[in-house]
């Protein structure tokens, strides 16, 4: 025990208790100040300065929901439905195209462009069925029309988005391997 500790301790705590006790009392614990208003404020006791006002412009706003359809329940726009018989017509080379199953849906088989709804894709799973390759936004095979979890409690396998055309029969394909040439 050391006198000096004990009175600097006492002192410590007794002017804590002052400072929460001006606080709870809504009075300013600011020397001079005890027991009095804040001058020239409405408020009494501690004033806090106003929350940053954050820039609109730099906000990031959450992403959009995927759209849903209303066909087949699948995270894609309608248009990109395999029940929508309108199809599409690709932009680079004109040809039309249905949204029937298969790649047809997903990409123009003569000029490999991939579908402009699906400019924000990223990923493919693998069908527990047929074991090809279906896009993110489709919940049944594009191939077989397997439902994505009709594997049971297995894991849905997921891989990267990347159509490519097989270099020895060419056709496009989005599996890492041709299922036409193996």
């Amino acid at each position: 025990y050391v006198q000096g500790t004990s009175s600097s301790a006492t002192a410590h705590n007794t002017s804590s208790m002052l400072f929460s006790a001006a606080v709870l009392r809504d009075e300013s614990p600011v020397a001079g100040n005890a027991g009095k208003a804040s001058a020239g404020s409405p408020q009494r006791g501690l004033t806090f300065p106003p929350p940053p006002v954050e820039d609109e412009s730099d906000s990031k706003a959450p992403p959009p929901a995927p759209s849903m359809c209303n066909n087949c329940l699948s995270p894609h726009p309608e248009s990109m439905c395999r029940f929508n018989p309108a199809g599409w017509e690709c932009t680079e080379c004109g040809k039309k195209l249905t949204n029937s199953n298969g790649l047809d849906g997903v990409m123009c088989p003569s000029c490999y462009l991939v579908r402009p709804e699906l400019d924000n894709c990223l990923e493919v799973w693998v069908c527990p069925n047929c074991s090809r390759c279906s896009p993110e936004t489709e919940n049944f095979c594009i191939h077989c029309n397997s439902h994505k979890c009709s594997g049971g409690d297995e894991e849905v396998i997921v891989l990267p988005f990347l159509p490519v055309a097989c270099g020895r029969c060419g056709r496009p394909h989005l599996e890492a391997h041709c299922p036409s040439c193996t």
